[in-house]
């Protein structure tokens, strides 16, 4: 059992490093390769780069370092409750913050929300994801507060500090169970004491692969270090862009002039110094990762990164500013940059007046390198600071290109109109008074609507709605003669028209107002017009009745009910309606706990950003070339890296 330490500039040089260490020593039949990757995408780039230099990579798994704590919790038969999860956590605090005990003692917090039961939801979401991190970053918060002690933080602090203790305490109190905090603390005092628990963990890990990564937590980098490589060899493979330079200390300019300011003395005086920008502005938590790992004397001792390092060049302007990350250089003091190197094309910044001419310049420039320059589509990475926004315009230059270049859109989330999660927004966010024609047959283009409700033609829809004249309202108003427009008196038409063959104005028994039919509603009119008015009598059904104030669970039935009213969903998109599902369903003692009845308003405000945290991560390293958001695939090396949306 030992642990090992590599650190290299180049994550090539590192997955080859990892390639021997599996071959030469390969794990038993009956035991995994298990490989501690941050993202989806590196995990499919590692796997097949050690395809490709071992010739065959079987029996392993990536995993997460989360997902890796989670195995360990398993082996130790630790279970971490499902309350403590922040979509559940938010109700129960949600909860917390209308009793009258919290508004009283804290009414400063209370004051923000009110009676504004939005507010309310939107502080409780905030809170439960900051215990979350709390759990993360700051353990000794929860330990403490736990044990009915304040939590260490300055006196500025000390009042929210105070109102958090009590909603951490409340939340305590409600689900009984051991948090995320206790049972890391209860698993590493296994880890030393457990002789059967150490047994097993042996029994499944031989070794332990850290790849690719620059950022660790502080807990993270903890059981990493101090506890499991006592029980399995633990082996980091990880990325610095300076790995010849101790650039951990050094301080940004900003911050010398600041403390320059404040103490009135010179930097040179005061022993400070700043190096590169680029690797100055690299994250807080990968210096602080770094700072943990080089004082740990155990890494030190066995770290190699001599045969690992690359050098970069200086041929071209990308080469000497890797040059100067690489050495720390400030570029006033690297090398010289003449027009030249400016224009020599290894570097590239292009401006561009909408989203779409950038999607058409990134095109042009794509195909421009794949004939100039041999290149293949999957030497090519995008990525964007918001792959949704971009996502249509993708679509549209790519799809309709006179030369067809393939590609794929990787990690996507769930905030497109094209699936059901999109498709769910738009009926959850309809309003009464937003009840437009257009609306409502933006809603009805949907394959899964339309589908459902069997309509066959559209534009025979849309032309029945125009002879009908609707324009808005679902009833309309006589005083103002909007009724008339309204989708009430609309359908009224479209039914009359197909039972009454006349010309003169028909008098309903159970209204005032006269109806006059609608001509030509026979034959396939008739037959679209009354699946459109079975659509919309549907749709103002579930919107009326969502004006009930309902419990978790009656609003869980309720939407699922008119999911399946309003959608016909294949086979193929059965994971999107799960993943619904699973986001809209809680843990059974939630249901107990969360009794109250809460409005449309709030539950549909919930759950919408909800279904809207995640991403569809798929699609890596597909031989494509590969759009994706910026922390997927940021740190996998590609021939030709392209960033859109790069604004500030």
């Amino acid at each position: 059992m030992a642990l090992s330490s590599y650190i290299s500039n180049d994550i090539e040089k590192l997955a080859e490093k990892l390639a021997y260490s599996i071959d030469k020593n390969p794990v038993s039949f009956k035991q995994k390769e298990y490989i501690i990757v941050q993202t989806e995408g590196m995990s499919k780039w590692l796997s097949v780069k050690l395809a490709e230099k071992n010739g065959i990579f079987a029996n392993f798994e990536f995993l997460s370092p989360n997902q890796i704590l989670f195995e360990l919790f398993r082996i130790a038969g630790i279970r971490n409750s499902e309350m403590y999860k922040t979509d559940n956590l938010k109700w129960i605090i949600f909860n917390i913050l209308d009793k009258k005990e919290f508004k009283s003692k804290f009414k400063s917090t209370y004051d923000y929300y009110k009676e504004d039961n939005i507010k309310r939801l939107q502080l409780a979401t905030k809170l439960a994801d900051l215990f979350d991190q709390y759990s993360i970053y700051r353990p000794d918060y929860i330990l403490q507060w736990n044990q009915n002690k304040e939590a260490n933080v300055k006196s500025a602090y000390k009042f929210h500090e105070e109102w958090q203790r009590y909603v951490w305490t409340e939340v305590k109190n409600i689900i009984q169970k051991q948090d995320n905090v206790e049972n890391r603390e209860y698993l590493l005092d296994n880890l030393k004491n457990n002789k059967e628990l150490i047994g097993r963990i042996k029994s499944v890990f031989k070794r332990i692969s850290i790849f690719g990564f620059s950022v660790f937590t502080p807990f993270h980098l903890e059981v990493f270090l101090e506890y499991l490589p006592g029980l399995t060899d633990v082996n980091f493979y990880l990325f610095n862009p300076a790995p010849e330079d101790y650039w951990l200390q050094d301080i940004p300019e900003k911050t010398k002039v600041l403390i320059e300011r404040r103490y009135g003395e010179m930097s040179k005086e005061l022993l400070l110094t700043s190096g590169n920008k680029l690797l100055m502005n690299l994250a807080k938590t990968a210096k602080e990762m770094y700072l943990i790992l080089l004082n740990n004397e155990s890494f030190v001792n066995n770290l190699d990164n001599e045969t690992l390092l690359s050098k970069p060049g200086n041929r071209t302007l990308l080469n000497i500013i890797q040059s100067d990350i690489y050495n720390n250089v400030k570029p006033k003091t690297g090398k010289s940059i003449n027009a030249s190197l400016i224009n020599d094309g290894s570097l590239s910044v292009v401006s561009n007046y909408t989203p779409m001419r950038e999607v058409e310049v990134l095109y042009n420039y794509l195909l421009k390198q794949i004939e100039t320059n041999g290149y293949k589509p999957n030497d090519f990475i995008v990525m964007t600071s918001n792959i949704d926004t971009y996502t249509p315009y993708i679509k549209a230059v790519f799809d309709n290109s006179p030369v067809k270049l393939p590609y794929t859109i990787a990690d996507r989330s769930y905030v497109g109109t094209d699936n059901l999660v999109g498709i769910l927004k738009q009926i959850l966010l309809l309003q009464k008074d937003e009840f437009t024609s257009e609306n409502v047959m933006q809603i009805l283009e949907f394959d899964e609507v339309k589908n459902k409700f069997d309509i066959k033609n559209l534009f025979l829809v849309r032309e029945i709605i125009k002879k009908a004249n609707i324009r808005h309202g679902i009833e309309g108003n006589i005083n103002d003669e909007t009724v008339f427009v309204s989708w009430r008196y609309g359908l009224n038409r479209i039914v009359m028209g197909y039972a009454i063959k006349t010309d003169e104005l028909y008098y309903p028994e159970d209204s005032e107002i006269p109806v006059l039919p609608l001509k030509s509603i026979e034959g396939d009119y008739a037959t679209e017009g009354l699946k459109l008015i079975n659509f919309v009598n549907t749709l103002i059904e579930f919107i009326q009745k969502r004006n009930t104030e309902r419990t978790l669970d009656q609003w869980r039935i309720f939407v699922l009910e008119y999911i399946d009213k309003l959608m016909q969903i294949s086979e193929e998109k059965s994971d999107q309606l799960n993943y619904i599902i699973n986001k809209i369903s809680f843990p059974d003692q939630l249901y107990e706990n969360i009794d109250k009845k809460i409005s449309y308003e709030v539950f549909s405000k919930s759950l919408i950003d909800s279904l809207y945290s995640n991403t569809r991560s798929s699609k890596f390293i597909s031989g494509q070339i590969t759009f994706c958001s910026m922390i997927p695939m940021r740190s996998i090396p590609y021939k030709v890296v392209a960033i859109l949306g790069l604004n500030n």
